[in-house]
């Protein structure tokens, strides 16, 4: 009996079965937009522990030196620049190799889940094995960027995931951009 109570115990234990853990992938479509291009990212946050995770409802909902976020689950976009004095592209290092894109903060990827009944707070949670779909569309030029996504849960540090990638936007197509023209010089003064 003793034995086997030991056994559970270091199962438990070794197989963290009271922790939550978050899985995000982030995919990212693009399509024509004017002159520049309408990206969509399709964050998919899948809770892989055995216990429930909900996203941090205090705001901000994570402050640290390097980086201070308002929301349980966000996105955050920066351009490539250049690369600074090292050939290494850290998104804390401010070395000036990543710039945010002007007039394109902090995204809430859980703003529908917010409940006004709560004060506003985020209201969103993954069960064991449920995966959601949290999207976000912004409005890009050409460039090279990287795109984080965050989750933070009730836990702060003890409960943290973020996933970054990297995409590339590229010019408009020439066929878009033939379009884009011939129907801007279609429309005239009102």
């Amino acid at each position: 009996m003793v034995y086997s109570i030991y056994w559970a115990g270091r199962r438990f234990w070794l197989e963290r079965s009271d922790r939550p853990a978050v899985e995000i992938d982030i995919v990212v479509r693009m399509s024509p937009h004017n002159r520049e291009w309408l990206v969509f990212f399709d964050c998919v946050l899948t809770n892989k522990g055995r216990v429930d995770v909900t996203a941090s409802p205090k705001i901000p909902a994570l402050n640290d030196a390097g980086e201070s976020l308002q929301y349980g689950a966000s996105l955050l976009v920066r351009k490539l620049v250049g690369n600074g004095p090292n050939r290494y592209v850290d998104w804390f290092g401010g070395d000036g190799a990543l710039e945010p894109v002007a007039g394109l903060e902090e995204i809430n990827l859980v703003d529908a889940y917010i409940d006004p009944a709560k004060r506003n707070d985020d209201s969103f949670w993954l069960e064991p094995g449920e995966t959601q779909h949290c999207g976000a569309s912004v409005v890009l030029p050409a460039g090279v960027y990287l795109a984080k996504v965050t989750f933070v849960g009730k836990r702060g540090w003890d409960e943290f995931w973020m996933s970054i990638v990297q995409f590339d936007v590229p010019s408009p197509p020439r066929a878009a951009t033939a379009e884009i023209e011939a129907a801007n010089a279609n429309v005239g003064p009102a």
